[in-house]
C-alpha cells in the first residue's frame, strides 16, 4: 500500500511486481461521486505461465545482459517509448565505449527508433553496435547475425532492397 505517496489523498494506491498477471472485474463510469471511468482489477495467475514463459525467453536471449538493459528492452515493448528513451539514453552513458554492452543498449535505442520509423537514426545505432561487436565477436556469432538482422530490416523498410539482400 502507497497510500500516504499518493498525490491524491483518498486514492488508494498498490504496487504490483513486474510479473503480477491482474484481471479486469469491471468497468463504469461513476457519474455521481469520481465522475471518473473505474476499472476495478484483481490479481489471478491466469496467464502467469506466458508471463513467465516470456520472462525466461527474454533471459535466454539476454542471459548476459544487465537487467537493466532488458528492462530498457522492456519499456520497448511495452510501447513505452521516450520512458524508454530517457532510460536508454542514462544507461548508454554508463556503460564502456567499444563494449558489448554498449552495443546491447545502441541496439535498444536503435529498436526503439525503428519503432518510431525514424529510420537514419535507427540505422546509426545498429551500424554502431555491428561496427563494435565485429570487433570482439568472431564473425559467426549469433549477435553479428542479429546486428545484420537489424540492419537488413532498415533497409527492407527504406525499400533498398538490394541493401537489405546484402545484409540478410
Amino acid at each position: 500500500d502507497i497510500q500516504q505517496k499518493s498525490q491524491i489523498p483518498d486514492e488508494a494506491e498498490v504496487l504490483f511486481n513486474l510479473g503480477s498477471v491482474l484481471k479486469i472485474q469491471k468497468v463504469y463510469f461513476d457519474k455521481e461521486q469520481l465522475k471518473v471511468w473505474v476499472v476495478e482489477i484483481v490479481t489471478t495467475n491466469e496467464g502467469l505461465e506466458k508471463v513467465n514463459d516470456y520472462i525466461n525467453a527474454v533471459n535466454n536471449e539476454y542471459e548476459k545482459l544487465d537487467a537493466d538493459i532488458k528492462f530498457g528492452r522492456l519499456l520497448n515493448i511495452m510501447d513505452e517509448l521516450s520512458k524508454g528513451e530517457i532510460y536508454l539514453n542514462q544507461i548508454l552513458l554508463t556503460r564502456e565505449k567499444g563494449s558489448l554492452q554498449e552495443a546491447a543498449v545502441l541496439e535498444e535505442i536503435g529498436n526503439l527508433n525503428l519503432r518510431r520509423d525514424n529510420y537514419k537514426t535507427a540505422y546509426e545505432n545498429f551500424q554502431h553496435a555491428y561496427e563494435i561487436r565485429k570487433k570482439s565477436l568472431d564473425p559467426n556469432h549469433p549477435l553479428i547475425a542479429r546486428s545484420m538482422s537489424n540492419l537488413a530490416a532498415i533497409f527492407n523498410f527504406t525499400c533498398d532492397i538490394d541493401k537489405a539482400i546484402e545484409y540478410n
